[in-house]
């Protein structure tokens, strides 16, 4: 109970929210328009899976900065099996190219979800962090955020910061730094608990995404360095580390909730492990 209070009255400094905005004015779903339907003046996405398909969308243009936000509401029942994601990446995608940074829930029976969060870039694939959420995320929409700029990336939760990436050019060229696409999407990953099988009677599998807005500097070319320009806010002041508020946050988040780290789990730890606990 002291954990969640000190995250009630916690001020985060960065405080962008996605805003209501008709699907289609930033994004395009990707495949299986049929496992989609629209609510709300098409304000609001929800995503389906079945034993046939899954779904996704992506946005229409590439970024190279900004402050990038989702409000997501999970799938409910024994999600075992099921995947729900939103994250950028960039094209093409494979896994010696490509650069990405991941929110995805992976289902479970036991408890609701586990959060894993990647940081990619270059072939660097394992990156991994999984936290336990402090709420149940199917019983209503939660915010999710991306800030990425020349300095860090951070992920929020309900604008608590869960996890810090920063770019430092002593760690090496390991930071991302490719235009990156936001997509989000519902698929069946088995390989998230032991190869375990969606159990298909437990649906339906719906996850709704809302706050389709995007800030984010839209990438004109390869070089993603005049997305770095001052003029966009994300890129300066309060953005280039986290305030007193969200540091207490963020360590409250790494004592109680984080549940795998990358950086424990390699010896010696990856060098910017160094940097970022």
């Amino acid at each position: 109970m002291t954990v969640l209070f000190i995250f009630a009255f916690s001020s985060p400094s960065i405080s962008c929210t996605a805003k209501h905005v008709p699907f289609e004015v930033n994004y395009n779903i990707t495949y299986s328009a049929d496992h989609t339907r629209f609510l709300n003046q098409h304000e609001e996405i929800v995503l389906s899976i079945d034993e046939h398909s899954g779904t996704g969308f992506r946005s229409q243009r590439k970024y190279g900065s900004g402050f990038f936000g989702v409000r997501l509401k999970l799938p409910s029942n024994d999600t075992t099996g099921i995947l729900t994601t939103f994250y950028l990446i960039s094209t093409p995608n494979n896994d010696t190219l490509r650069h990405e940074v991941d929110f995805e829930f992976l289902g479970n029976k036991q408890s609701p979800y586990v959060l894993s969060t990647n940081v990619i870039s270059n072939g660097n694939l394992h990156r991994e962090q999984q936290i336990s959420l402090w709420f149940d995320p199917t019983s209503d929409f939660h915010l999710y955020q991306i800030l990425w700029n020349q300095h860090q990336l951070v992920l929020f939760v309900d604008e608590i910061p869960i996890r810090v990436f920063i770019n430092d050019s002593i760690i090496g060229p390991i930071f991302p730094t490719k235009p990156m696409e936001i997509q989000g999407t519902i698929w069946n990953a088995t390989w998230a608990k032991s190869g375990s099988l969606p159990d298909w009677s437990q649906g339906p599998f719906e996850a709704h995404y809302q706050g389709f807005d995007i800030d984010g500097c839209p990438a004109t070319n390869s070089n993603i360095s005049e997305c770095y320009d001052s003029k966009y806010a994300w890129n300066g002041g309060n953005y280039t580390s986290l305030n007193q508020d969200e540091e207490r946050a963020y360590e409250i988040v790494k004592k109680y909730y984080l549940k795998y780290d990358y950086c424990n789990a390699h010896h010696p730890s990856p060098p910017e492990c160094l940097i970022n606990n």
